[in-house]
C-alpha cells in the first residue's frame, strides 16, 4: 500500500522553492543554494560516514592478515 503525502505538502514545497527557482532563473542563485545546502551537507556527511567505515574495515582487515 502506498502512502501519498497530503496536497498541502506539495503546496508548501512549491511555496518554498518557487521564489528561489525564479530568482535563480534571473541570475541570483543565493536563495536556491541556501535552500539546497542543508540537504547537500547531510548527503556529504552520510557519504563521509560510509567511506570512513569502509576505510576503517580495510585497515582492520590488513591488521588481521599479519
Amino acid at each position: 500500500m502506498t502512502v501519498r503525502p497530503r496536497w498541502w505538502i506539495y503546496v508548501l514545497g512549491l511555496a518554498l522553492l518557487a521564489p528561489a527557482i525564479l530568482l535563480a532563473w534571473h541570475g541570483d542563485w543565493t536563495p536556491l543554494l541556501l535552500l539546497l545546502a542543508p540537504s547537500a551537507l547531510a548527503g556529504l556527511a552520510i557519504v563521509a560516514i560510509i567511506a570512513g567505515g569502509a576505510w576503517s574495515n580495510r585497515r582492520s582487515d590488513r591488521r588481521d592478515r599479519r
